[in-house]
This record gives C-alpha cells, structure tokens and sequence, in this order.
C-alpha cells in the first residue's frame, strides 16, 4: 500500500526474516501474504521512509478474550494512520490532521472505532496503530491494542480516568526534560536498579545544591559591604584646607586663677585634682552664680600672648590674628581655631605651603592644678565641632611638630547594606556625628541638670553654673563614658553620616629649637635654651597630597552573585536551567487549563 504521508525521520531498517512476531499471527494474517523484502522496525518512536504511526494517550484499552490484540486499519474503517490522529486531550471529538494541518477524514475517531469494534476501557495501556512502508509488499497496516498489564481502574470514576491520563502525559514529560538526571529515573523501560542509581545520585546532588543555595541565600541578606578605594586629583583645582584647633592645655592662667575673686575656682580645682574640700556652703552659694562659660573666658590665654607668629603659606598673618584665629569652647576651655570659616585653599603640597604656628605656652602661667604641659591639635572639618580631648594629637613643648594630612572621602550605603543617614541637624545643616553626639549628651544634661556644658550646641538650652557644673554634669559625663545612658544614645539615632569628609593626619616631631639656634637667639634676646625649650613649641600642618582618598561603599555580595551560584548549582549538580523552570510552568499551566476544561465539559 502506497502512503500517502511519507515520513522522512530517522530510518532503521533490518532483515526481512527478523519482523515483529504479530506480523505471523496465523489468525488474522497468513504468513504468506507476509513476505516483504524488509520491513520496518519500531526505533524510538521513528520509522522507516514512508512508515505513518499515529499513538493513542487518552483512554486506556484492554482486549476481550474474544478479540485478537492486533487489529487492521480496515477493519476500524479507514485506510491510513492519518485518518485516526486526533486529539489526544479530547477522547470522543473526532479530530483528524495531516502532517500539514489540513483538516482529513472528520469521521470517528480511534476512541469511538475502538468502542464501535468491541473493546473497553480496562487496563493500564496504550493503542499504537502503524502504516506499513511501501517497501513492503502485501503488508496491512495495523493498530497494537494493550502496552503492558499494570494495576486496574475503576472504570466507572472519572477522576480515575482523568489521574491515569495525567500521570502517563506527566510520566512522558519527565522523560524529555532538560534536568538530565529526572530523564534517567523516569525512562520507560530502564531496569528498577538503573533508575534507582540514579535517583540515589539526584538526591544527593539536590541536597548539596540546595545546602550551597541556602548559604548564597543567607549571604545575600546579610547585606555585607565591601570598600572601594580610589584616589581622585582634579588639575589645577585646589582643595579645602582643614579646619586646625589648638588648644593650650592649661585652661586658667595661674595669676587669674589666685586672685582672691576667683578663689572659689580655685576651691573646686584642688577638689578635682588633689580632692581638698574645704568648701563652705556660702562658696556653694555663690558657685551658683558663676557661669562655668564665663570664667572660661575670663582665665584663658590670650591670641596675641599665645601665638607668636601664623604663617599660611608665604603669607605672614601674624599681625591680624584675630581675623583669622577663632575663638573656640571646647572641653579643654577656650581654644582657636584655625580656618574656621572654611574659605582657605591650598593648591600645593609640603610644609611651605601649608599653615605654621610657634605657640608660646607660658608655663609660668599654668595653674599648680595643671599636671601636663603643651598643646593639643585637631584637624577637622570647618563645620564638625572638635571633640579635642578625645582625639586631639598632643605636642608637648620644646617640639617642632609636622602634621602632613590627607582629605579623605566617604560614601556610604544606605539601608538595608548600612545604617546612615544625611539629615540635617538642630543647629548645623551639614549632619556629622560627632555634632549629634554633642546635641544628644545636651540633651541628657538637660534633662538630669537642667543646664548643659559650654561647648555643647543647642543655643535654647542654658550653660551651667560652676556649682551645677562640679555636682551634676561631670557625674552625668562620667556616667554617659561609662555606657549608663546607651539606651538614650542610641534613641538619638547618631549614626553613621552617608557622605562625609574627614582628614587623615600622621604626626612627627623633632627637637625645637636646637642648641646652635638657641645660642644665636639669646645673643638677640636673652632667652635661654631651656627657657625655649620649656615654652615654645613650632607647628606646620600641611597636605601631603592634594589627591582625595575616594571610598566609595558596595555591596559585597549583590544579585548577579546570587543568580550565578544559584544557576550554577542548579545546572552543576541538578542540571536544570532556566529552560527546565519554563518547562515545569509550561507544563503545570497546560495541566491546570487541561483540568478546568474536563470540569467544565
């Protein structure tokens, strides 16, 4: 018989003598009529040149005892296998399709032949009908009824009908999924010991996978960061030079100190320092009025007694010092600041071109409850209030310091990746911390003591009295260095800034002045090697670098990381890809549409 489809798949074709077993079946087909040069033989769902096959996956058919397992395409009716394609997800629809799509023979389909010649729903099995290849002569083309005998259905329950569909469609598709190893286990016809190697192996890879997956998971969302460093230099543009406090560590001159009107100062600095108490409640009385900001002010030393020369590259400065030294109050009184305005630039590396300062401290003035002699430095941002006691670089004298910086740059992540934040504050529109830590500790000295220290912010809040000051705020200091009032910081919210300039500082020191320069100024003034030695101190604070040290925070672990070892689990130990998730969606999506169809008919 000549097909009028022909099929030009994979051919396979064997010897004339080796043909399926029913092709002799003497009850239906005499061996005689049998005897083609070579027939074809089923390979994988391929046949032969010419060779029409048509599958059957919907109802599941049994033979009676009466009827033979093979049946001819003629005794169903029609003449060629594609007349019974039809649809497999409609049973009893009679569609059926050439290989092009036209619409053929719209009769009956093989379910309703099938019923129509005497057989019934069963058994676990399959109806493969072929089409012989013109190669053969006298060959009838012929349905196989029964696949294979398994566990019986109740034919009379739908749903078991429609459960045995879907598992033989859910069984085939496991069988052509990209994941390798589901292919394996699922393979029809694969020896129970084969398909059970290799699911032992899946399951331990899927355990390795998913323990390597769990771990890139929980790596994500620690949200760690990682710090890019860069150096920036822009030609020609010069860069902001850092605001210099300096303070002279003594905070009251001596012959201020011993005056007989400022002698209960003095009261309370021998009780701090050597803890004599012979204060009277009159002197507490009176300490009640003293302003502690006042006295400050009053006992200081004074610009021009202090600083004997300001140099800020070739310009000399030191006859307007006050225009450009400013008075300063921080923990160690009254200190000046340098460049407070922020307005001077440099252009140029090295100590000549930076600011330099001979300090004069005037140990003859230091109070007897002053234990150390010098001066303390910080370098800072013009709008960052100095914390100097705490990081302030000490010099003591008779020192030629050089203090070689660098601007260094920060910006940090926001949330979830880091803590920061970029608002303003109380009284400053640029956020620093140590400007909120100073509004905070304002704020608890207000609420224990009603008043808060003089270099504290917050205007709106009043300055302690010297009795206040010595009973109530340097306890609760105490206490906030201590860590009693963490739980208050931390509701301050004094974070992080998210973008913030600071400045890097190595300090080195020699001898000042040596004793050769010694011997030539004392011929001009008088001045003694250890007087100089014990009292003056020079200072050059400069660049060493006009490139900005960039750090720029990322994260350490973003999501291209995360999809990558996630895939490369997947496709290392599973092999399944992003293919293999279109496939599964695919497939449950059909099944899903497939059921609410059935439900609906």
């Amino acid at each position: 018989m000549e097909s009028s489809t022909p099929y030009t798949g994979s051919v396979l074709l064997t010897d004339a003598r080796r043909y399926p077993e029913h092709v002799l079946d003497s009850r239906r087909f005499p061996p005689e009529r049998y005897i083609p040069d070579y027939v074809p033989r089923f390979y994988g769902g391929f046949y032969d040149h010419g060779f029409n096959s048509v599958r059957h996956r919907g109802p599941v058919w049994t033979e009676p005892d009466d009827l033979p397992r093979y049946v001819t395409l003629r005794e169903l009716g029609v003449d060629n296998v594609p007349a019974l394609r039809d649809n497999p997800a409609s049973r009893d629809t009679p569609v059926s399709r050439g290989d092009q799509g036209e619409p053929r023979d719209p009769g009956m389909s093989l379910a309703q032949r099938l019923r129509h010649s005497g057989y019934k729903e069963g058994k676990r099995g399959k109806v493969q009908c072929y089409e012989m290849s013109p190669y053969t002569r006298d060959a009838e083309n012929y349905c196989e009824i029964g696949g294979g005998e398994e566990e019986p259905l109740n034919t009379d329950n739908k749903e078991d009908k429609e459960d045995n569909n879907e598992m033989e469609s859910f069984s085939d598709f496991m069988q052509n999924i990209t994941a390798s190893f589901i292919r394996f286990i699922f393979q029809e016809g694969s020896p129970p010991l084969r398909r059970l190697f290799w699911f032992c192996i899946w399951v331990l890879c899927c355990g390795y996978a998913l323990f390597n997956i769990q771990t890139a998971i929980t790596q994500y969302f620690l949200f760690e960061t990682a710090s890019q460093l860069s150096f920036i230099k822009v030609p020609g543009e010069p860069l902001v030079m850092p605001a210099i406090t300096i303070c002279n560590m003594n905070k009251y001159r001596k012959s201020w100190l011993e005056d007989p009107k400022n002698d209960i100062l003095l009261k309370y600095e021998k009780r701090r320092v050597w803890n004599e108490s012979d204060i009277t409640e009159e002197d507490e009385e009176k300490a009640k009025e003293i302003l502690v900001t006042d006295l400050e002010r009053a006992g200081k030393h004074d610009i021009y007694d202090m600083f004997n020369e300001l140099l800020f590259g070739e310009q000399n400065l030191t006859r307007n010092l006050e225009d450009h030294l400013t008075e300063t109050n921080t923990e160690l009184g009254i200190c000046y600041t340098f460049n407070a305005d922020g307005k001077k630039n440099v252009s140029r590396t090295g100590a000549e071109y930076g600011a330099t300062f001979i300090v004069y401290l005037n140990q003859s003035e230091y109070a007897d409850t002053q234990e150390s002699a010098g001066i303390k430095v910080m370098l800072h941002h013009h709008q960052e209030p100095p914390l100097i006691k705490e990081y302030g670089l000490a010099i003591p004298p008779g020192s030629e310091a050089y203090i070689s910086t660098r601007t260094v740059r920060v910006n940090n992540l926001g949330m979830p990746y880091f803590n920061c934040t970029s608002r303003s504050l109380k009284e400053s529109e640029i956020y620093t911390v140590v400007g909120c830590t100073l509004e905070c500790h304002a704020e608890i000295l207000n609420e224990k003591c009603k008043c808060k220290q003089g270099h504290m912010p917050l205007d709106d809040i009043s300055n302690c009295s010297l009795y206040v000051h010595e009973t109530c705020t340097e306890p609760e200091i105490r206490k906030i260095h201590q860590g009693v009032y963490d739980d208050d910081i931390d509701n301050c919210g004094c974070v992080d800034a998210c973008n913030e300039i600071s400045y890097e500082s190595s300090l080195s020191r020699d001898q000042y002045p040596s004793v050769n320069a010694a011997k030539v100024i004392y011929k001009k003034s008088k001045v003694s090697l250890n007087y100089l030695r014990e009292n003056f101190i020079r200072l050059h604070v400069y660049f060493e670098t006009l490139a900005i040290k960039d750090v720029q925070k990322v994260p350490a672990y973003t999501v291209p990381n995360l999809l990558g070892d996630v895939g490369g689990n997947l496709g290392l130990f599973i092999g399944a890809n992003v293919a293999t998730l279109g496939e599964l969606i695919d497939y449950f999506t059909r099944l899903l549409l497939s059921r609410l169809r059935f439900k609906k008919e």
